[in-house]
């Protein structure tokens, strides 16, 4: 089964421009403007997390982007999968696939729905070639800020700034002495 490309490549020149003049010939096909729509919606969803949860993202995603940095690798994303399911009526809560790595998933409550979070680092790792140098040129005149192609460190740097961005803690709660914590 072909797929139709929707995702630009810096030669995509005439989608760089219809985008940039905000497709007024009207040349970007449906599934490349849902796509970025997609990403802009993407850029400024924010994940509330259990206060030692949000801690444990956080420092993972910094410990995985620093190794990433140093190998000089860059164009990687952040993959964020989740799950809801409502309480049961008797009070059970649901019971979620566990991740493969650490305590994922990370689970919240809201109101009657728990959330579970699976968070990774997906994409393909690119180095900083000539041919990302020839594409930042170009989508410094052209992509949206901030743009994506741009050396490892920079690009490191921006990734956890954006981060820093997408999860938000919330607020501690008491656990009773002798206690467990619980979501009821």
């Amino acid at each position: 089964v072909s797929v139709p490309q929707v995702h630009k490549r810096w030669y995509m020149v005439h989608w760089l421009l219809a985008e940039a003049l905000g497709d007024c010939v009207g040349i970007l096909p449906l599934g490349r403007k849902r796509y970025k729509s997609g990403k802009t919606r993407a850029r400024t969803q924010v994940f509330k997390l259990e206060f030692n949860d949000w801690a444990e993202v956080s420092r993972s995603v910094r410990h995985d982007v620093d190794f990433l940095k140093a190998c000089g690798l860059c164009d990687y994303s952040l993959i964020i999968g989740s799950l809801s399911e409502k309480v049961k009526d008797n009070g059970d809560l649901p019971v979620f696939p566990g991740g493969m790595f650490g305590r994922q998933p990370y689970i919240i409550r809201r109101g009657e729905w728990m959330i579970a979070y699976y968070v990774g680092i997906i994409d393909f790792l690119q180095g900083w070639t000539t041919g990302k140098k020839v594409a930042h040129v170009i989508k410094v005149g052209f992509a949206p800020k901030p743009i994506s192609t741009i050396q490892p460190e920079e690009y490191a740097a921006q990734f956890l700034e954006a981060n820093e961005k997408r999860f938000e803690a919330l607020p501690m709660r008491e656990i009773p002495p002798g206690g467990t914590e619980s979501f009821k």
